[in-house]
C-alpha cells in the first residue's frame, strides 16, 4: 500500500466511529458511544450526531430521575453483560492499535509499518501479524455486495 492509497486520518476516524455506532445499535453497550466521543475529542474532529443523541437521552434520564447514571449511560447492560464488556474491551484494544499506527505515521520521520506493528505487538502482547490484521481490518473499506 503506497502512501497515496492510505486513507486519511479523518476517513479512518469516520469509519471507526461508524463501527462504534453499529456496535452500540447492536449491543446498547454505552462503552461504544463513549469511545466514539473520546476518539472525536482526541483527534479534534466533530462529535458524531448519534453520540450527542446518546448523551441527550442519558442526561435526560438522569435529570428526570428515571434511571441512575450507570443505567442511563447503559454501562450496566442487561443479560450478557460480561460478554458485552469483554467485547468492548477487545474493540477498545483494536481502536487503540489503529490510533497508535495513525499517530506513528504522522511523525516527521515515520517508522515503517512493520516496525510500528512490531512495537505494538510487544505493547499489546500480540504477534505483529495479528496487529497488522487488526489495523487493516479496521481501516480498509470492505467491498459492498453487488
Amino acid at each position: 500500500m503506497t502512501p497515496a492509497d492510505r486513507p486519511t486520518v479523518g476517513e479512518v476516524l469516520h469509519d471507526l466511529c461508524e463501527q462504534r455506532r453499529l456496535l452500540y445499535v447492536q449491543t446498547r453497550n454505552g462503552v461504544h458511544a463513549l469511545t466514539a466521543y473520546h476518539l472525536a475529542r482526541h483527534f479534534r474532529v466533530p462529535i458524531p450526531e448519534w453520540v450527542l443523541a446518546y448523551f441527550d437521552r442519558a442526561i435526560t434520564a438522569i435529570l428526570d430521575d428515571t434511571a441512575p447514571p450507570a443505567q442511563a449511560f447503559a454501562l450496566v447492560p442487561g443479560q450478557g453483560a460480561k460478554h458485552a464488556l469483554s467485547r468492548a474491551t477487545r474493540e477498545e484494544r483494536d481502536l487503540a492499535i489503529v490510533a497508535f499506527v495513525l499517530h506513528a505515521r504522522e511523525a516527521e520521520r515515520p517508522p515503517s509499518d512493520e516496525c510500528i506493528f512490531a512495537d505494538l505487538a510487544d505493547q499489546f502482547g500480540l504477534s505483529p501479524e495479528r496487529v497488522r490484521n487488526i489495523f487493516y481490518t479496521r481501516t480498509v473499506p470492505r467491498p459492498t455486495p453487488a
